[in-house]
């Protein structure tokens, strides 16, 4: 059974699409070619004036803003209206065609100048600002210089010696559509079925975008819409070769250079949005994803800029083969010989020109029909070749010229390599600012004894509560809050003495530590104000000034995290500096990376980051390397530190930093220096040394086995009567997977430090509970995990933003709320009353959290200090 009318509509679209590439990428004769003399413009096409005009607006934009986007809607417009008249006066006097390029790269560089100088260093939503795309469009402007010259080069002998005109003349270049297509069930299946595999780029690439940009409900019924209608077309194109020609023309502008890679990141995100992954899905559902979607669209302007020059370049010399002396013009005469007329085309009026960018095109107006037929540049030389030149005696022949094809946009590309590989690695190798400089404190800190033993305490009988937070990004420093907050409900917030964190953990505890008077005296709004602090989208803030031109020249990410901190926690000055907190002790545990110890005597008169380079090669080491290096304000006991069992260990681990100059901020972000999104952030001390660090739970997440390590040596000694009541309260909020897969021995080799910390720890806390063996009422160790559900890997993320959304799993069962009623369902478990208000579904995953057998640590808590944990009033219906 044969299907014609499916055949027929596979014709009908082969025609739509022809004829749409016809008239959007014609040169002379199209839409640029206007009767208005003063604005024709016959070898160009419209994207020969939107990509440099898109590409000045986008480096103003750079991360979007609403003055900005205004600024860079109204650049790119007059940079369009100025290259408009200014290619079409080229266009009538005939000049060069590296001309017209010449003028668009001015335009380019004037702009980006501009921004240069006029410019901030850093973002700001009500200004430009320098970036790193500047850097960027600038090395794409002098490698199109450069291709311009090498084009000539490699093809003037070609062009003087080329028989292509005489070829030409003895070639028929039309051809006929051929038979229409038969359509049977047969075909209908195989195009189905092979729809999935004729083009899976293209398959995923448009819907991938859709994906990206649609409103967080639009998202799935927008992208599979998108993707049924690519599939479809997918489909017909395996009926009709033809029409899968022009689907693939269409298509190829993503899939060519660089636009490739950026579309294979498009894809990546695009999967990830749509299967839920919470760390793309927090920041796309957020204003942080307008700058990734233009980042995207910046990369992909730049891309098709550079693919545009680069093919123009190319069929202006190919188009030289045909006619010797042809220069910047887009079109010569077709004169075929009328005994080689092989169609009903007429051999009179037949045009040879260039198409769009990267293809020719030969056309015959014959009203009230045009025909016209497009080539690829090395498909139209096989076609003239072969049959003007039979026996591969073609001047020259087909492969020299595919060959001048390839070295050509090898040695472009190249180029833009170079200029951008240059600068990085002289960026690379020279001054890398560091994140915190500081002096060791000539002050003693605050001794740990005097929190331990306070006389007045031990008569009073209040306990001494520490705190060790994991890490965990925004879950943690919520969960941590909420623990706190707990504690603050049952009277005993006043007795918190000491806090040990990591990432997440470890911030919370720092704002803690900074606003611990007011929390103290109990303030609801101080409370509310905490939380409110904690889930900050302090992401967005970094990606917003990602892109900083400090950034690339010897910047690191992390220096924007602590910036966003500053920013957006707003601290007391009284209370910003380490030094400042004598009622608190806090350890901020960060994993070493990397140490620089330069020679006695240098380092007196210049600061160690200008230093620090000359150095760098010879004197740098990774010995220290997953050890501990921890910010306090804690005059810790000198035994504390020590020697590791390995010779070849130059310092003493761990590396202890009392700064009196160290803010609370800037700690707290050197201990959240997430791997590998942040790059090792740079710690100067004193001028001599300079240390790498990471994120402390790269060691281990829970940021507790510094904690023990103090306490048992400020302990041992004590007589059992002057121990004090003693609460070690830990916080864990890490992550939750716990299914088993064939991973190769992945899991093992990542998860062993953990098992091997968590032994460590067990130990410490068997010594600490032997020191109190003759008052064991007076120890508790209460571990408080996060319930499984709330941390499991795909519910509530780590990402330094709260998410929008969170789906919570119970068996089969899932209910999905918002990020704040999350914070209040976190909120809930430890405080009573703080359920008022929740929806069914929060109440819902409340009554789930509540069952998890962790929560039973916090009872204990509870009942120990003479408090009651009821169960929620919410409804669930």
């Amino acid at each position: 059974m044969t299907f014609p009318r499916l055949a027929k509509l596979t014709e009908k679209l082969d025609d739509v699409l022809r004829f749409r590439d016809l008239h959007a990428h014609r040169t002379v004769g199209g839409r640029l070619d206007v009767p208005d003399a003063r604005y024709g413009i016959r070898r160009h096409t419209r994207p020969a004036l939107v990509l440099p005009a898109l590409l000045c607006g986008f480096l103003i934009l750079a991360a979007p803003s609403l003055l900005r986007s205004a600024i860079a809607v109204i650049v790119a417009a007059a940079v369009f209206l100025i290259l408009r008249r200014v290619m079409a006066y080229s266009d009538r006097k005939n000049w060069p065609l590296r001309r017209d390029l010449l003028i668009q790269i001015v335009a380019v560089l004037l702009t980006a100048g501009a921004v240069w100088i006029f410019g901030q260093d850093s973002y700001r939503p009500d200004g430009v600002y320098r970036h790193f795309f500047l850097g960027i469009a600038v090395a794409l402007c002098f490698a199109l210089l450069a291709a311009s010259a090498l084009v000539f080069t490699l093809f003037h002998r070609l062009c003087e010696s080329s028989d292509y005109d005489q070829y030409l003349n003895e070639t028929e270049l039309f051809a006929d559509r051929g038979p229409a297509p038969v359509v049977t069930e047969g075909t209908i299946v195989t195009a189905l079925l092979m729809a999935l595999f004729r083009a899976p780029l293209q398959l995923l690439t448009v819907p991938a975008m859709v994906a990206l940009v649609m409103p967080p409900v639009w998202v799935r019924p927008a992208t599979l819409g998108t993707g049924v209608v690519i599939f479809l077309a997918l489909a017909f194109a395996g009926l009709n070769e033809r029409f899968s020609v022009m689907w693939d023309l269409t298509q190829a502008v993503f899939f060519k250079g660089g636009s490739l890679i950026v579309s294979l990141v498009v894809i990546a995100l695009g999967i990830g949005r749509l299967a839920g992954v919470s760390y793309v899905t927090t920041v796309f559902d957020a204003a942080a994803g307008s700058v990734i979607v233009v980042v995207l669209a910046s990369a992909y302007v730049l891309s098709w800029w550079y693919d545009y020059w680069a093919s123009r370049l190319l069929t202006d010399q190919i188009l030289g083969l045909f006619q010797k002396g042809v220069t910047g013009t887009a079109s010569i005469p077709y004169d075929i010989d009328p005994a080689y007329v092989a169609t009903a085309v007429p051999d009179q009026d037949r045009v040879l020109q260039i198409h769009g960018a990267s293809r020719l095109i030969v056309i015959c107006p014959n009203p009230p029909t045009t025909f016209f037929q497009s080539y690829t540049m090395t498909d139209l030389i096989d076609t003239v070749a072969m049959s003007g030149a039979p026996g591969g005696r073609a001047i020259p022949t087909p492969i020299q010229v595919r060959g001048r094809i390839f070295n050509f946009h090898t040695l472009a590309g190249l180029v833009f390599v170079v200029l951008i590989a240059i600068p990085g690695i002289v960026i690379q190798r020279g001054v890398q600012m560091p994140e915190l400089e500081s002096k060791q404190s000539s002050t003693a800190g605050v001794p740990l004894s005097s929190l331990l033993f306070d006389d007045s305490r031990n008569r009073e009988g209040r306990p001494v509560i520490v705190v060790a937070a994991s890490g965990g990004g925004t879950r943690a420093a919520l969960y941590t809050a909420s623990v706190l907050e707990g504690i603050a409900k049952l009277g005993k917030s006043g007795d918190v003495m000491i806090g040990s964190g990591v990432s997440g953990g470890g911030a919370a505890l720092a704002y803690f530590a900074a606003n611990r008077p007011r929390l103290v005296q109990g303030g609801v709004d101080d409370w509310q104000l905490y939380f409110d602090r904690m889930k900050q989208p302090f992401i967005q803030d970094v990606l917003r000034r990602a892109l900083e031109w400090r950034m690339i020249a010897g910047g690191r990410l992390g220096q924007l995290l602590d910036e966003s901190f500053k920013s957006r926690w707003e601290l007391n000055d009284s209370r910003a500096l380490l030094s400042d907190i004598h009622d608190f002790g806090l350890i901020l545990n960060t994993s070493l990376a990397g140490h620089l110890d330069l020679p006695p005597g240098v380092g007196s008169t210049q600061p160690l980051r200008e230093i620090e380079p000359k150095y760098r090669q010879d004197r740098t080491s990774s010995d220290l390397a997953g050890g501990r290096l921890i910010l306090t304000n804690l005059d810790l006991p000198k035994e504390l530190a020590g020697k590791p069992l390995e010779p070849d260990v130059s310092h003493e681990l761990p590396v202890i930093l009392r700064g009196d100059d160290v803010r609370l901020e800037t700690a707290a972000a050197l201990n959240a220096n997430f791997p590998p999104v942040f790059p090792n952030a740079a710690i100067d001390v004193d001028n001599q040394t300079r240390y790498w660090v990471t994120d402390g739970g790269a060691v281990d997440n829970r940021g507790i086995e510094m904690l023990l390590y103090s306490l048992r040596l400020a302990l041992t000694g004590r007589a059992a009567d002057q121990l004090p009541p003693l609460y070690i309260i830990v916080a864990d909020a890490s992550g939750l997977s716990d299914h088993f897969t064939q991973d190769r021995g992945v899991s093992s080799a990542f998860g062993g430090g953990s098992h091997f910390a968590s032994h460590l720890d067990s130990e410490l806390e068997r010594s600490i509970a032997q020191i109190y063996s003759k008052s064991p009422e007076r120890l508790h160790f209460v571990y408080l995990m996060m319930p499984d559900r709330l941390r499991a890997s795909d519910s509530f993320g780590t990402h330094w933003m709260l998410q929008s959304r969170i789906q919570v799993h119970h068996g089969t069962d899932r209910r999905t709320i918002d990020g704040e009623e999350m914070i209040q369902v976190l909120r809930a478990l430890h405080s009573p009353g703080a359920d008022v208000g929740l929806t069914p579904a929060g109440c819902q995953v409340l009554l789930w959290s509540r069952e998890d057998p962790w929560l039973d640590e916090w009872n204990q808590v509870v009942q120990s200090f003479g408090g009651t944990n009821p169960r929620p009033t919410c409804s669930t219906k």
